[in-house]
């Protein structure tokens, strides 16, 4: 998806913030297994 997708879904006026705002979403979940990784896909 794009990243200005993104912004507009947000509502974000800045892109800058759209970036910040999905780089700590990918941080957070850099921690959470997969469904698929537990069942053992």
């Amino acid at each position: 998806m794009c990243i200005h997708m993104v912004q507009e879904l947000l509502g974000h006026s800045d892109v800058s913030t759209t970036m910040i705002d999905t780089h700590v979403l990918k941080v957070a979940a850099g921690g959470t297994a997969s469904p698929l990784y537990i069942l053992g896909a």
